[in-house]
């Protein structure tokens, strides 16, 4: 056993040479983090291709909580501010929670030590980088925000279970997916593109899906089955989004990226197969606000409308949140796109719309229920027996219903 442990390892270390031939510079980077300087100072240094290089090990705990190196697949794993974060010895993708981006450079092994891009670590991590090439500096900030400290790592925690949790649920097999980047107002935007019939050349509807997770929680790993089953049952493309969440993204930034994303795939109608007047939002719990907020800008905005939306136990009040930061500026929660009931709510589109019995946000879903109703908008209100928050996840009944309303409605 020790002999084929020590087999590996002198293989890792070759493969590592061979990857970190003729890369390496003399002059060593001052990598300051959060005005501390990184003992890694001393020992990083720059590639041709200019991505600095920085031993991981050095990183614990400024900026990462832990990382493994699992020889025979050559993949590291690193929990950083509870994301977790994947990349292969042999390539330049790395993944964080569920959307992949790819850099110029992968980590590399050399002399005996793992290295990483930092300035790739670090734009996974919200991190604000800024390079000084003259002076070898790289000035790394952590985005401040109104989250205490407390709060922060009660998120961090949550994060760090969530990533957990993606494992659980089983994921139906679907025809074909595929991860994009769709440009955004800050930066480019993680979304996964789901298609149940590749080969079919007929025009589709699309359901944009925006998660959950109390907007500081969730990626397109934790609601993959959800969106896998209901492209499946409807027949139809699904697109899966990202979005600047909280503490590090307030309001509305969020919305903006997700407004961002249902405006592309409306641009991109013809390139993505779907029928322009068949475009449908929707989300659970905190991405149910969001799609509520996103087809109202829609509609206001004037440049087109959604066809329908789907909220599934959404937050309609946020005057009332328990996540003080969502907001820079306080009055900000009374903004209609956060707190729907201050809204004209005449011209919303088709709505569907499930709460949960047993869920302390059920009085918010009736009461908009109620508003919708009254403002002369198309409503399917249901009360899912038995359930509690959160209940897309294990509830097929309800992915189903979701499905016949994306294959049904129209404009």
């Amino acid at each position: 056993m020790k002999k084929a442990f020590l087999c590996i390892v002198i293989m890792a270390i070759a493969l590592g040479l061979i990857f970190a031939e003729g890369t390496m510079e003399t002059a060593s980077w001052n990598i300051i983090c959060d005005g501390k300087l990184l003992t890694a100072s001393d020992n990083a240094w720059e590639t041709d291709e200019g991505q600095v290089m920085v031993a991981l090990e050095e990183l614990k705990p400024e900026m990462i909580d832990a990382y493994a190196f699992n020889f025979d697949g050559w993949q590291i794993t690193i929990i950083a501010d509870g994301f977790g974060i994947t990349s292969m010895i042999t390539s330049s993708v790395m993944e964080r929670d569920g959307f992949s981006a790819n850099f110029t450079q992968p980590p590399v092994i050399k002399d005996n030590v793992l290295w990483f891009p930092i300035e790739s670590l670090a734009a996974l991590m919200n991190y604000k980088v800024e390079k000084d090439s003259a002076s070898k500096t790289l000035l790394l900030t952590k985005p401040e925000t109104a989250a205490s400290k407390e709060q922060e790592e009660e998120i961090k925690i949550k994060r760090m279970t969530s990533v957990k949790n993606n494992c659980v649920y089983p994921r139906p097999d679907i025809a074909y997916f595929e991860d994009i980047l769709i440009p955004g107002p800050h930066g480019f935007i993680p979304a996964r593109l789901y298609d149940p019939k590749p080969d079919d050349n007929s025009i589709q509807a699309l359901y944009i899906n925006i998660h959950g997770g109390g907007y500081t929680v969730g990626s397109i790993a934790s609601s993959d089955h959800v969106c896998r089953d209901i492209a499946n049952r409807s027949g139809q493309k699904v697109l899966s989004i990202e979005y600047g969440m909280l503490p590090e993204h307030p309001f509305p930034d969020g919305w903006e990226d997700a407004y961002a994303a249902l405006e592309w795939a409306y641009n991109n109608s013809s390139d993505l197969g779907i029928d322009p007047d068949r475009i449908f939002v929707g989300g659970d719990s905190a991405g149910g606000t969001i799609a509520n907020g996103i087809a109202m800008m829609a509609r206001d905005r004037g440049d087109f409308t959604v066809t329908g939306q789907i909220l599934a136990y959404p937050v309609i009040d946020l005057t009332a949140s328990w996540a003080q930061f969502v907001f820079d500026d306080a009055v900000d929660a009374m903004n209609p796109y956060a707190t729907a009931l201050n809204a004209n709510l005449k011209g919303m589109p088709k709505t569907m719309l499930l709460v949960a019995e047993n869920d302390g946000l059920r009085p918010q879903g009736e009461a908009y229920a109620a508003a919708l109703e009254q403002a002369g908008v198309q409503i399917d209100f249901s009360v899912v027996e038995g359930t509690n928050h959160g209940f897309l996840a294990v509830h097929e009944e309800s992915r189903e219903k979701i499905a016949q309303f994306i294959r049904t409605t129209r404009k």
